[in-house]
């Protein structure tokens, strides 16, 4: 996921890419342990991107935003479509308004795409 999300830095059109990255510790449902030294150890980990660019050609900026909800689990896949979420998903998963500052239309719209969306905007494999 790191790999992909810096190949959108690269491109010469970007301003800005936001990620905010966590794992779940404040719902006992989502904890996977709790160890004898009082540590936690998170059930998931999330992942929220916001990408600010522009189109080639075209002046305005546009945004797309990209969650990731992931097991604490052994994980040797390939691909990242499996964890796949909306950020509208994410922040029902979460309890966390992510991108809170954008204007509504805009926030509303980034928000909102279904996981097929995500995965052709975002072109993930």
């Amino acid at each position: 996921m790191e790999n992909k999300m810096r190949s959108y830095i690269t491109n010469g059109t970007t301003d800005t890419l936001f990620i905010c990255r966590g794992g779940t510790i404040d719902s006992p449902s989502l904890i996977k342990e709790y160890r004898r030294d009082r540590f936690i150890i998170p059930g998931y980990f999330f992942s929220a991107a916001l990408l600010k660019y522009k189109v080639k050609g075209q002046g305005n900026w546009q945004y797309k935003a990209i969650g990731f909800w992931f097991k604490h689990e052994d994980n040797q896949k390939q691909s990242l479509k499996p964890y796949v979420v909306s950020i509208a998903k994410l922040e029902q998963l979460t309890g966390i308004d992510f991108f809170c500052n954008l204007p509504d239309n805009i926030e509303k719209n980034v928000e909102n795409k279904t996981p097929e969306q995500l995965e052709r905007i975002w072109n993930i494999q």
